[in-house]
């Protein structure tokens, strides 16, 4: 009876989310993607406020294409436009090795739960 009673005090109640998932905040975002650069990229200490502000205005423009109904991302042309201007945004920053780590492990750099782009010129993606 006191199991019962403790799990159902500590129970969460299911939540319906209304629409898709909101992105994590910014903060936690760039401290997973600077470590991340840390580790592959080996960022000097005067690199990492210009490379956090190339990474926090990706961060910006992609919650500004954030999908507003579920089942409906953003175009893989929009998403090219703002992935290569943080490429370019750090090819300024990044010495040319820098930038090949960051090539070689770009996609490691994109959102965790990021759904695949698909291009609206194309077939729709399979309904599963």
């Amino acid at each position: 009876m006191v199991m019962l009673l403790t799990l159902s005090l500590f129970a969460q109640p299911n939540q319906k989310q209304d629409g898709p998932p909101k992105p994590r905040p910014i903060a936690e975002r760039w401290k997973r993607d600077s470590i991340k650069l840390q580790l592959y990229v080996n960022i000097s200490p005067e690199q990492v406020a210009n490379v956090k502000n190339a990474f926090v205005s990706f961060y910006n423009s992609m919650d500004a294409m954030a999908p507003k109904e579920p089942g409906n991302p953003p175009g893989k042309e929009d998403m090219d436009k703002i992935i290569k201007t943080r490429k370019d945004a750090l090819k300024t920053i990044l010495n040319e090795k820098q930038f090949a780590r960051f090539e070689t492990f770009e996609k490691e750099f994109m959102p965790p739960h990021h759904p695949p782009v698909h291009d609206d010129k194309k077939m729709p993606p399979p309904q599963l």
